[in-house]
C-alpha cells in the first residue's frame, strides 16, 4: 500500500524537489504547508491522516516547525522527521524533545533520507 507523506516546508524550491523525489519513489503527498500556524488546522481535516510528516524546523509565519511538531505530537501518533539548514546543538536537542524518526539537515542527502524511509515503514509493514 502506498504510503502517505504530508510536507511542511516554507522553501517552495525545496517542496517541489522533495515531493518529485517521494514521489518517484512511490509515495503519495496529502498536501504541503508553508506556515506552522496552518499545521493543526490543515492535519485535522485530512482523512486519511499521513504515514509520515516531514517537516522544516524553520518555517515562514510565527510558529516553528518545532512548536507545531509538539502540538501534532500531543493529538496524533504520526512519526515526524525533521529537516533543517540548521545543525547545531540547539536545534538538534529541541527536536529530541520530540519523538521523532530523524532529523536531516539541508542541503539533504537523498540516500540518507530514502534509508530513513524504507527503515520506518519496513517495520511498519
Amino acid at each position: 500500500m502506498e504510503k502517505k507523506i504530508l510536507l511542511i516546508e516554507d522553501e517552495e524550491f525545496i517542496s517541489m524537489f522533495l515531493e518529485d523525489t517521494l514521489v518517484r519513489w512511490g509515495y503519495s503527498i496529502l498536501g504541503k504547508i508553508r506556515y506552522g500556524e496552518e499545521v493543526m488546522d490543515k492535519l485535522g481535516k485530512l482523512d486519511p491522516k499521513p504515514d509520515l510528516i516531514i517537516t522544516d524546523i524553520n518555517l515562514a509565519g510565527q510558529m516553528s516547525g518545532i512548536e507545531s511538531s509538539k502540538l501534532i505530537t500531543e493529538k496524533y501518533d504520526i512519526p515526524l522527521m525533521f529537516m533543517s539548514a540548521y545543525s547545531d546543538k540547539i536545534r538538534k536537542e529541541e527536536a529530541g524533545k520530540i519523538k521523532n524518526v530523524g532529523y536531516i539537515t539541508k542541503p539533504f542527502d537523498v540516500l540518507k533520507l530514502k534509508h530513513i524511509l524504507d527503515t520506518l515503514f519496513d517495520k511498519q509493514e
